[in-house]
């Protein structure tokens, strides 16, 4: 599950950065800056998410002498997080440049958590701990969260 939203994040990620660097006036900064706040909060997702792979390898090497940041899960979440970070940066100041802070602010927070919740759920496999009254619960909550900071 968490390799099909990655793969499909990263398509949407590269794809609106395509089009992000086309030139000046080929697409209006008011139609793509709702991409673009997609964009930098997938980035935003998956590099908290890749941050977190790392902290924990960074955990089990310092606790138990068991060097996990030699192991390729570390090296390609390092990677990730150096490919995601910028891009992330890079993105968001396009938006709050072109956007009205007001529309953009908002947007971009309200994705990001909406998004780090599915990258989390996803890797980790929280979701499937979960019974169908904690599901609605859980969406129920996520819902009024991010209501407010539309609202």
């Amino acid at each position: 599950k968490f390799l099909a939203f990655a793969i499909a994040s990263s398509v949407a990620i590269f794809t609106t950065t395509a089009v992000w660097c086309w030139p000046e006036g080929v697409v209006e900064w008011k139609y793509l800056a709702p991409f673009l706040a997609y964009a930098a909060a997938s980035c935003g997702a998956l590099s908290l998410n890749f941050l977190k792979v790392i902290a924990l390898a960074l955990r089990v090497t310092v606790s138990q002498e068991a060097n996990e940041l030699v192991k390729p899960h570390s090296f390609l979440a390092l990677v990730a997080l150096a490919t995601y970070a910028p891009l992330q940066l890079a993105l968001l100041n396009s938006v709050l440049t072109h956007s009205p802070v007001s529309y953009a602010v908002p947007l971009y927070e309200s994705l990001l958590i909406v998004l780090t919740i599915i990258a989390g759920g996803t890797f980790y496999r929280e979701f499937d701990q979960l019974d169908a009254r904690g599901a609605y619960g859980f969406v129920a909550g996520g819902g009024v969260t991010v209501g407010g900071l539309v609202l």
